[in-house]
C-alpha cells in the first residue's frame, strides 16, 4: 500500500481488504505502521490484522495466522542498466542487490551465495539506492514496484517477475492473531466467495491500469 497526496492509504491491498470488511459486514479501519512493525501489532493485540503486500511464508504459520491467498503479487526484479539482462535469481550472482528490511525476498536472498545484499529499511529507499547507482537492482513485490515507477515516469527501468500462480509465496495474504480463530475463518470465507466473483480480479485490473495512466 501507498499514501496519496492527503495522506489516505490506497492500493490493491487496501481495497482488497475493504471489500472483505464488506463481504462480512464489518468495517475496517487503517492505521500505518512501518512494515517491520505490523506483525508486533498483530501480535500485542495492537490491530487486529495486518495488510501490506504480505506473503505466505511457512514460518509466519507457526505465530500468526494467515488468510488463503487474495492476490498474485510475485517477488520482481527491478533494475536499470539494461545490459545486466537480468531474467532470474541466478543472474544475480556477483551483483549489488538491494531488499527490504524483513521481507520474503531479504530471507530468500540472505542464504544465496555471491550476492552483495543491501536491506532497506522502506520500498522507496531501496529503489532510492537503486536510482543513485548505490545496488544494480533491486527486489520487492511487483505491485509495490509499480506503484513506484508510476510515480517517477521519468526513471525507464526493467522489471522481471519471477513466481508463477503456483508459488506459495506470491500468494498476498492477510496477517492476523493465531488464535482468532472465528475472524480467520470468516476472512477465509470471504476470499473464497470473492475470488469466485472475480472482485480481486477486478481490484487487480484497475489498480494495473491506474499505474500505466
Amino acid at each position: 500500500s501507498f499514501q496519496d497526496d492527503y495522506g489516505n492509504l490506497q492500493g490493491s491491498d487496501i481495497d482488497s481488504i475493504r471489500a472483505i470488511g464488506e463481504e462480512q459486514g464489518f468495517k475496517v479501519d487503517f492505521y500505518k505502521e512501518a512494515k517491520q512493525d505490523l506483525f508486533e501489532s498483530v501480535l500485542t493485540g495492537r490491530n487486529d490484522m495486518a495488510v501490506a503486500g504480505i506473503s505466505y511464508q511457512k514460518a509466519l504459520t507457526e505465530k500468526y495466522g494467515l488468510s488463503k491467498p487474495y492476490l498474485h503479487n510475485p517477488s520482481t526484479i527491478m533494475y536499470v542498466k539494461s545490459e545486466l539482462n537480468i531474467k532470474d535469481l541466478d543472474d544475480l550472482k556477483e551483483l549489488r542487490v538491494g531488499v527490504l528490511e524483513g521481507s520474503t525476498q531479504a530471507e530468500e536472498l540472505e542464504k544465496l551465495d555471491d550476492i552483495d545484499l543491501t536491506v532497506a529499511r522502506t520500498s522507496f529507499l531501496s529503489y532510492e539506492n537503486l536510482v543513485q547507482d548505490k545496488v544494480d537492482a533491486i527486489i520487492d513485490s511487483r505491485y509495490m514496484l509499480l506503484y513506484t515507477t508510476k510515480n517517477h515516469p521519468e526513471q525507464i527501468v526493467t522489471m522481471v517477475s519471477y513466481e508463477d500462480e503456483d508459488d506459495d509465496v506470491a500468494g498476498q495474504v492477510v496477517l492476523l492473531a493465531k488464535e482468532n480463530k472465528a475472524l480467520i475463518k470468516d476472512i477465509n470465507k470471504s476470499v473464497v466467495q470473492l475470488k469466485e466473483r472475480g472482485v480481486f480480479e477486478q481490484i487487480q485490473r484497475y489498480w494495473l491500469d491506474e499505474v500505466k495512466k
